[in-house]
């Protein structure tokens, strides 16, 4: 997205801005998104539905809140006065290349996953989330969610 950059580090998600109005939204990415696929595939699921004009989520967080408002996202933090609203395709841009870096991050070999072991942590989520809604992820067969699968 112009303006704003993610990237692995150390196998650690970070980000460069070159347009301060953006830092509210790469922080609520990157740290109140955070490394959870299924947070994320959350994020990816309000954008879909505020672009074809449904209703959408609300995402408090540890720093900002996230609010969907048809076109407009209010990302809000939660303790200073500030609060910057953006254009849902901009948010899309952003979350869809957090997505694609958080793809790319390795798994900690440490830490204990109780969800799906046997699968790639994405896929596990992704499964859990289709099982959870009874439907598919509005982002199968776009980056990096594959068309079909989940037996």
């Amino acid at each position: 997205m112009e303006g704003l950059e993610f990237f692995l580090s150390k196998g650690n998600i970070e980000y460069r801005c070159s347009d301060d109005r953006l830092v509210p939204l790469a922080v609520w990415l990157s740290s109140d998104v955070g490394n959870n696929f299924g947070r994320c595939l959350d994020v990816l699921v309000s954008i879909a539905k505020a672009a074809s004009g449904e209703k959408a989520q609300e995402y408090p967080g540890n720093i900002y809140t996230a609010t969907f408002l048809g076109n407009v996202v209010r990302v809000e933090h939660n303790y200073l006065e500030e609060s910057v609203e953006y254009g849902v395709v901009e948010v899309q841009r952003a979350a869809e290349e957090y997505w694609t870096v958080l793809l790319r991050k390795p798994d900690d070999p440490n830490f204990p996953r109780h969800l799906r072991p046997d699968l790639p942590e994405y896929l596990a989520y992704l499964y859990f989330w289709e099982e959870t809604w009874q439907e598919p992820h509005p982002y199968r067969g776009r980056h990096g969610i594959p068309t079909s699968g989940s037996e």
